[in-house]
């Protein structure tokens, strides 16, 4: 999440400094320029009705800075920054707006914007903003269902329902395998996650609270003064969270690997008893 909030910034930036980009000097103040050159080197150019033909009685030297002091002229990032960190924000993103305008090619601009950046590149800057919110508001979305999942679950009598509570780990493994083979593989992962959890509780490792939710669980197992070295409950809540609250399951491979993952808990129970 903080990866597409950073991308979001980054395009809304981009976006700004598209917008802020000087346009190109008019055909008059160019012309202008020309003739002081002319009348200070002493050759002659194309005179020009729109452009005065005198200095106004003011010194060459004069004339110049008087010239040059317009804005036009001045370089837009000569300002004082506020700090380094602005400074290199600001030549990193014309560095990737110049690298945007290369990359795709310049076509027709704007009435009126003279040498700006090429529309074609705010569109895509645009695009960019819209894919970007769109992905976020979707994460933040799922997020939100997921807990309102699992705080159903809590509501509705927790990981198991009243008929469940007196299974032990055997019969959530043989219910498993009986889900499994009807092609019910989420429901045959909640079997084998709830069977590690059962086994867990019947080795006195960590009490199996039915009203609980699976990271309830995982939490008192970190904390717990009998956790096991050669077993990590972090991956298996991690992953029934996915399936069975966001309904993301890949069929019989998670079953495959749940039951491993049950396997290695009962060589940690074993271990550690030895």
């Amino acid at each position: 999440m903080r990866r597409f909030a950073v991308l979001l910034l980054l395009a809304c930036s981009l976006l700004a400094y598209a917008q802020k980009t000087p346009s190109a000097p008019d055909k008059k103040e160019i012309a202008r320029l020309e003739q002081l050159r002319d009348s200070l080197t002493g050759t002659q150019g194309t005179p020009s009705g729109n452009v005065p033909t005198s200095l106004n009685g003011k010194a060459p030297e004069e004339k110049v800075k008087e010239i040059l002091s317009n804005p036009i002229y001045r370089d837009q990032f000569s300002e004082r920054k506020d700090s380094w960190l602005s400074d290199a924000l600001e030549t990193l993103f014309r560095k990737i707006g110049d690298w945007l305008s290369n990359l795709f090619p310049k076509g027709e601009q704007k009435a009126g914007m003279g040498g700006g950046v090429p529309v074609v590149t705010n569109l895509v800057i645009w695009v960019l903003v819209a894919i970007l919110a769109a992905f976020v508001v979707f994460m933040i979305a799922s997020i939100a269902y997921k807990r309102r999942k699992a705080d159903s679950a809590v509501k509705e009598g927790g990981l198991i329902d009243d008929d469940e509570v007196d299974r032990s780990s055997d019969e959530w493994l043989t219910q498993a395998d009986k889900l499994a083979n009807e092609g019910r593989f989420r429901e045959a992962v909640r079997c084998l996650y709830l069977a590690s959890l059962i086994r867990l509780d019947e080795a006195k490792i960590l009490r199996f609270e039915r009203h609980e939710t699976n990271w309830e669980h995982l939490y008192r197992y970190k904390d717990s003064p009998g956790r096991l070295a050669a077993f990590d409950l972090t991956p298996l809540t991690q992953q029934f969270d996915q399936i069975w609250y966001g309904f993301n399951t890949q069929g019989m491979p998670d079953v495959v690997w749940f039951r491993s993952e049950y396997q290695v808990l009962l060589d940690a129970i074993k271990a550690a008893k030895a």
